[in-house]
């Protein structure tokens, strides 16, 4: 027997729970523990020291990387909250919601950037390495600026009363 044998039956709808900005919320805390599982990762020492050996890496070894990216946990991990945390971008625009920190964050570059990464993320790409991941990983801050931005939503969203 599952806890969701009980539930009613589906009636063409979804749970509303009256508040878009809390399923909005929803989709930050997914995008949140996506982060959290990526910085547990890079806590591993040699997952860093292989990251700070890419510097000097000829090309073969960089491609090696590359692909150890889209196979290795802190790669699927970081991919992932990247992507999820443009879903919360579009629906913040879609609400028409207002905070200053954001709306000055996704003033940036990094914004269309990030939707081609969230693209190549979530949308089947005929390529293992889409090229569509690189103007968002060749960005010099994009690593601050995606950190700056979930940082400004979780100060948004914990502002925000929620009805959970």
């Amino acid at each position: 027997m599952s806890r969701f044998d009980n539930l009613p039956p589906p009636s063409g709808k979804g749970v509303d729970l009256g508040s878009p900005d809390a399923t909005l919320h929803r989709y930050f805390i997914a995008a949140n523990k996506m982060r959290i599982r990526f910085d547990n990762t890079l806590a591993k020492p040699e997952i860093l020291k292989r990251l700070e050996d890419a510097e000097s890496m000829d090309a073969e070894s960089l491609t090696k990387l590359m692909l150890e990216l889209h196979l290795d946990d802190y790669g699927v991990f970081m991919y992932y909250w990247y992507a999820a945390l443009y879903v919360v971008i579009e629906g913040f625009k879609e609400l028409q919601l207002r905070d200053a920190k954001i709306e000055w964050l996704l003033q940036s570059p990094n914004v269309d950037a990030l939707k081609r990464l969230r693209n190549a993320t979530f949308h089947f790409q005929k390529e293992f390495v889409s090229r569509k991941i690189f103007p968002f990983l060749a960005s010099k801050d994009s690593a601050e600026w995606i950190r700056s931005l979930t940082e400004a939503f979780s100060e948004f969203f914990l502002r925000k009363p929620t009805p959970y």
